[in-house]
């Protein structure tokens, strides 16, 4: 309907969403790096949706065939691991554009999650006290898979822009091997 109402008749909204290779893409993402790409996005703005599996979880992709590609702002993080360390080196352009390259994008509900959706990356969106429904419209035509533990709190839950501290117990119900689940379904022979 927004697109409508700004005279953009076009049927396939992610065909307006053009994404440039940034100059420096063979620095960020070379060519040698095997496929699939797996993107991993371990943070969130807020502690109530916060995984605290992320480490164990990008230890675990490392083993699949590809490259587990890890994005994302924190400044107290120290990566460990294998794979391109994007973290704190990314500007919102190439951020877009990394985002866009992967195959399969893991993140908590934050930004980079809403960024993976519209530019139609195959997506696995981690939810705690507050409903996919509430963050991903029913009209999304990107694959992508909400993980979801509803809780009393969660169910309560009326507005996503809450200023209140809420609970982070049913983020952690989600467990590791669900997530991974879902990756794999997202990677053909995997």
């Amino acid at each position: 309907r927004l697109l409508q109402l700004l005279s953009i008749d076009s049927v396939d909204t992610k065909s307006i969403f053009q994404i440039p290779v940034p100059p420096n893409s063979q620095q960020i993402l070379s060519d040698n790096l095997p496929r699939p790409f797996i993107g991993v996005h371990p943070f969130c703005g807020m502690a109530w949706r916060q995984w605290s599996k992320f480490d164990t979880l990008r230890e675990h992709l490392s083993k699949l065939s590809g490259t587990v590609i890890v994005v994302g702002n924190r400044k107290d993080y120290n990566f460990k691991g294998l794979g391109p360390n994007l973290i704190n080196k990314l500007s919102i352009a190439e951020l877009f554009w990394v985002i866009k390259q992967c195959d399969v994008f893991v993140t908590a509900d934050s930004g980079p999650m809403h960024i993976s959706l519209a530019v139609g990356t195959p997506t696995v969106a981690l939810f705690g006290p507050v409903r996919p429904s509430m963050r991903i419209s029913k009209q999304e035509t990107t694959p992508h898979t909400a993980l979801y533990k509803p809780s009393d709190e969660s169910e309560k839950t009326i507005h996503t822009t809450q200023r209140k501290t809420l609970s982070n117990d049913a983020m952690q119900a989600i467990s590791l091997d669900e997530v991974i689940a879902c990756v794999k379904k997202y990677l053909p022979g995997q």
